[in-house]
């Protein structure tokens, strides 16, 4: 990037951007690895430049956009491949964020941003982890518990000095919330199991992706083709993925085919596609329970992580999904190939 700009010490929130931009470009060029790349790249400007409190606004939205770029690559599961920036463990920016009173929506979106990726950084590093969780990790597990449910309150307070006023920004907020609650509660205990104990959780964060997604069939008068925001695609589709309740799960997979075609590296097609395969592959492995309650799914049967492989021809029209599950305490891959459509037929509110 440095010699394409042709300077000897170039603008790096420049460069930042710079990378940005590419990996909008690759992600619809279809190569999920040259975006992995202008990625890497950017976190690693992104770590080496510093981050201190004489950031001016034109570095924190160069960081921002970058960060948010990073939390919405997730990879379909926890993010094995492209690690998020070092400095999400002690982030400058959260700290910044820890104490102000929110002074409108997009600064409470952009803490929300950092903070979700602290909180999936964590849980990357806990869950995947060879040893047991450590004091070390519950301290953090904590910290990042309460630094969310001060976001809560921060935004909260937020929304009464606006006369309650709500829309899809503050709606998409709550749901982004209730996930990375999700995930750091459940992120020592390794294992799906968990995830049983978060039905409300998901319920929520699915009725209100109902409501956003009618606020914007009504409000637009054309798709919305792409969005920077970690809107309704990552919510809904770690719930397909995560609640194991039928109902719930049947009408997650169902929104996604409802919401807008594409956020950040989310594509709302593929995320569905792949869910659907999630579901099919999860329940075909379903045990009956006595005493006439529902068949259930055991954990050796559960996907703990979900990836998708890059294709040798972009013009390929087979997505190559890998399922990582945990069958006699080691992680295995299963792979599954799924035909896309021979056309672009996603759909977005009209």
């Amino acid at each position: 990037m440095q010699q394409i700009v042709g300077s000897s010490s170039p603008d790096m929130d420049l460069i930042k951007l710079g990378c940005v931009f590419f990996m909008i470009l690759e992600f619809f060029k279809g190569s999920r690895k040259s975006i992995l790349s202008h990625l890497v790249h950017g976190v690693e400007l992104f770590n080496r430049t510093g981050h201190g409190q004489e950031s001016n606004s034109y570095d924190f939205m160069a960081d921002t956009i970058l960060s948010r770029m990073g939390l919405l690559q997730c990879l379909y599961g926890r993010p094995r491949k492209a690690h998020f920036p070092s400095s999400y463990r002690t982030s400058s920016h959260v700290r910044n964020h820890h104490l102000q009173t929110f002074q409108n929506l997009e600064e409470a979106r952009d803490a929300l941003v950092v903070l979700a990726a602290s909180v999936l950084d964590f849980v990357g590093r806990v869950f995947y982890s060879a040893e047991p969780s450590s004091d070390n990790d519950f301290s953090e597990q904590e910290a990042l518990s309460s630094r969310l449910q001060q976001w809560s309150n921060l935004a909260r307070t937020l929304l009464t000095g606006l006369q309650n006023r709500t829309d899809e920004r503050s709606k998409n907020s709550s749901d982004s919330v209730a996930i990375a609650t999700v995930f750091l509660a459940t992120a020592t205990d390794q294992s799906e199991i968990s995830y049983d104990h978060h039905i409300n959780a998901f319920r929520f964060i699915v009725d209100t992706a109902v409501d956003i997604a009618h606020e914007i069939r009504v409000s637009e008068s054309a798709p919305r083709l792409f969005s920077f925001d970690p809107g309704l695609i990552l919510c809904l589709f770690f719930t397909a993925i995560k609640c194991r309740d039928r109902d719930i799960r049947r009408k997650t997979v169902a929104m996604l085919r409802l919401v807008p075609a594409r956020e950040g590296m989310w594509d709302a097609t593929e995320a569905a596609l792949v869910a659907e395969e999630a579901v099919r592959w999860e329940e075909g492995s379903m045990v009956g329970s006595s005493g006439g309650c529902l068949p259930v799914i055991p954990d050796t049967a559960r996907i703990y992580d979900t990836d998708l492989e890059e294709c040798v021809d972009n013009k390929q029209s087979v997505l190559r999904i890998k399922f990582r599950y945990k069958a006699n305490a080691c992680f295995q891959d299963a792979i599954v190939f799924v035909d896309l459509p021979a056309t672009d037929k996603r759909k977005s509110p009209r």
